[in-house]
């Protein structure tokens, strides 16, 4: 999709460096979240895998409409999503996620240090991603369950 976006001239780079670059991909994926969401709404499986497909929707559309005040980091909203999603499940279902916690943690401090060390994002982008991201898919897994 961003290929498309990039050949279209829509976009400058696939990295995406300012924040009115950013608005139409969040739509998109926005978009694609929710039809995703709306498609298997109906469908037997687990209710969780749905609610987490809307609680990513929430996350991007939050995302886009923090674009307008500040650039934030996506790749750390996504860790932190993930691991929110994980800490709210071990809760919920009384079960112990150490070592996927763990791992997803491991793997958003390498993704924050990397974003740092480009240098596309400040530790604040970073930091609020990560917070923000956790925090926001915490609170729906506790507050739905």
């Amino acid at each position: 999709m961003m290929f498309l976006l990039l050949k279209a001239q829509m976009i400058k780079s696939l990295q995406m460096e300012n924040r009115q670059e950013r608005t139409l991909p969040f739509v998109i994926v926005a978009a694609f979240f929710f039809g995703t969401y709306y498609v298997l709404r109906t469908t037997p499986q687990v209710s969780i895998i749905n609610f987490f497909i809307l609680g990513s929707t929430a996350l991007v559309i939050l995302s886009l409409l923090i674009n307008y005040i500040t650039k934030i980091s996506i790749h750390m909203i996504a860790h932190g999503g993930l691991l929110g999603a994980f800490i709210g499940l071990g809760i919920i279902m009384n079960q112990s996620f150490n070592i996927y916690i763990y791992s997803i943690i491991l793997i958003g401090g390498i993704t924050g240090f990397a974003r740092l060390k480009l240098k596309s994002h400040s530790q604040f982008q970073v930091y609020l991603g990560y917070l923000i991201g956790l925090f926001f898919m915490l609170g729906v897994f506790l507050y739905k369950f």
